[in-house]
């Protein structure tokens, strides 16, 4: 069983991403090398609940109890929400899946337990990939393709994933470079930062950034006396008082960013993640059944709500949402649709799902953050399980999508931190 569950853990890592990549994208047939059937995604989902299944009477603690309490609960709910709306349908069922499976997976991860060598294993096989996605991408996508930011995706299913997992490498090599002084890790995490602006995921480029500066900024400030530490904080600030004017100027230039410009002329107000949450509190309320259990899985955005459109079917906001992603709408970037991770949830899951979701996310982070990491390899993967949940809480409400599905972020934040649940003291599972 174990053997079965790490292949399960590499093949969705690694594979199942690959594997949901458009075959119309120029790099298909270079970065997906296997084309999988439906069938072959169903038997995987299969084997994960069967895993589940199997396991769900082992003893556990009293943490991974409540979690398996409050995801049998939203499980079931959702379910009957579609059907109560008369909305049942294959594509609903996964897309209540979609929102359950990494729950599903750390539940057995905890329950068959990540051992240090199980962990070197997985960041082994996932830097290989990473490595060879690297070289693929510099000495044939690059010069290929050239370096319009969609092309450059390595051996992942995207650019924008690509520019991510090496974002979050940078921060990491950053974060280890402060606790170990290692140059190297400081010169790779600023390497690999300025690599990732070519497969770039412009809004990670930017919290990278941010992240890397206000990480050594407070490790500067650490070394320094109080008196020195005002002094930089207030010569900070001034600064910040005298540049906003230039590079609000070079933002509403001739060669500005579209979504900037889209965002002052439309005002504050119409912003995605803004806007997000007033429509989808009007989706639940229009009725009490609405309001506590959701609209639906599916049937407020994305995936499934496009499908239930070109099927003739869906609801009046998966219509909405399908109009408001047609190609010809001059606002399709994502930056002022309604819907993403976080107020999909609460629309398409209503009040009871949304808050037995985050009732599970936050045991899971409270159970991480309780644990006193003992080695660097430990600090290093703790400080990444952060940077992931930054990045998908931070992610997820610019997104027109739920970033929650994407197998690279979620299977390896979840496999950390099964790792962390699964020790109960200093002495590392064998």
């Amino acid at each position: 069983m174990r053997k079965v569950f790490n292949f399960i853990a590499t093949w969705w890592v690694i594979i199942y991403c690959n594997s949901r990549m458009a075959e119309y994208l120029p790099t298909y047939n270079y970065a997906n090398i296997f084309s999988f059937p439906r069938e072959v995604r169903i038997i995987e989902l299969l084997i994960l609940i069967v895993l589940y299944l199997k396991l769900l009477g082992k003893s556990v603690s009293k943490e991974i109890s409540k979690i398996n309490i409050y995801l049998i609960v939203f499980t079931i709910i959702s379910l009957l929400s579609l059907f109560f709306n008369g909305t049942f349908s294959l594509s609903g069922v996964q897309e209540i899946y979609i929102r359950i499976v990494p729950f599903i997976f750390f539940v057995i991860a905890v329950k068959i337990g990540v051992s240090e060598r199980d962990l070197k294993r997985a960041i082994s096989i996932f830097s290989f990939v990473l490595i060879l996605s690297t070289m693929f991408a510099i000495f044939y996508q690059i010069p290929f393709f050239g370096f319009h930011e969609d092309s450059i995706t390595g051996f992942f299913s995207d650019a924008h994933v690509f520019g991510t997992i090496l974002g979050i490498i940078s921060i990491v090599c950053f974060i280890d470079h402060i606790y170990y002084g290692y140059r190297f890790s400081a010169i790779f995490s600023v390497t690999i930062l300025l690599f990732s602006n070519y497969p770039k995921n412009e809004k990670i480029v930017v919290l990278n950034v941010v992240a890397i500066i206000t990480l050594l900024l407070f490790h500067i400030l650490s070394q320094l006396s109080s008196l020195k530490k005002y002094l930089v904080i207030s010569t900070l600030f001034i600064s910040l008082l005298f540049f906003y004017p230039y590079a609000e100027n070079y933002l509403l230039g001739p060669d500005s960013n579209s979504r900037y410009i889209s965002l002052v002329e439309h005002g504050i107000e119409s912003f995605g993640p803004i806007i997000a949450w007033p429509m989808a509190w009007d989706a639940i309320n229009e009725s009490i059944k609405s309001f506590l259990f959701g609209v639906g899985a599916g049937e407020y955005g994305w995936i499934t709500a496009g499908r239930n459109v070109a099927m003739g079917a869906g609801s009046k906001h998966s219509k909405i949402f399908d109009l408001e992603f047609a190609p010809d709408n001059i606002n399709n970037s994502g930056y002022l649709f309604r819907t993403n991770t976080w107020s999909s949830l609460l629309a398409e899951f209503g009040l009871i799902g949304f808050i037995n979701f985050l009732n599970i996310l936050n045991l899971i982070v409270i159970g991480v953050s309780k644990y006193k990491t003992q080695s660097r390899i430990e600090k290093n993967i703790k400080a990444a399980f952060y940077i992931i949940l930054m990045l998908i809480i931070f992610q997820g409400f610019f997104t027109p999508y739920t970033n929650w599905s994407e197998s690279v972020l979620m299977f390896p934040m979840m496999y950390i931190a099964a790792y962390f649940f699964g020790i109960t003291d200093k002495n590392l599972i064998k």
